[in-house]
């Protein structure tokens, strides 16, 4: 179906796992197109562009995310974690009130990975850890 939106997001989502991510990013555009109000294809290009290691460029999508809507709890989430591995650790910060203010939630557990990941150290172990655990899944 060449008009399903949802349809290039599912394709998109296939080849990101096959690692192919920059056509994964040509059926997020193409959905986005066909469904302009949809921050999902935004957002999964952000979290596609992020897994394929270029964080700095997923933070335009999570941009056009927020135009469309600035509560989308999923990238704000997102957004956290990719702040913190590029070291903007006070955008991190925001990102995580943000979200416990829309969900009215105590984020103590997510301003202590902050601070953990802002010890070069503690970075280190965890980005070790994450590699480990996608070798396994």
């Amino acid at each position: 179906m060449p008009d399903y939106a949802t349809a290039h997001q599912w394709y998109g989502e296939l080849l990101a796992v096959r690692r192919q991510f920059d056509v994964a990013l040509d059926q997020f555009r193409t959905g986005a197109e066909l469904d302009p109000l949809a921050p999902i294809m935004w957002h999964v290009a952000g979290w596609v562009t992020y897994q394929g290691g270029r964080p700095q460029e997923a933070l335009e999508y999570y941009d056009k995310v927020f135009r469309i809507n600035p509560h989308f709890e999923p990238s704000l989430g997102n957004l956290i974690t990719n702040h913190a591995i590029l070291g903007n650790f006070d955008l991190a910060r925001v990102y995580a009130k943000r979200i416990s203010e829309i969900r009215y939630e105590d984020n103590a557990a997510v301003e202590a990975l902050i601070d953990a990941m802002e010890d070069p150290a503690l970075k280190e172990l965890m980005l070790d850890t994450r590699a480990v655990l996608r070798k396994e899944n």
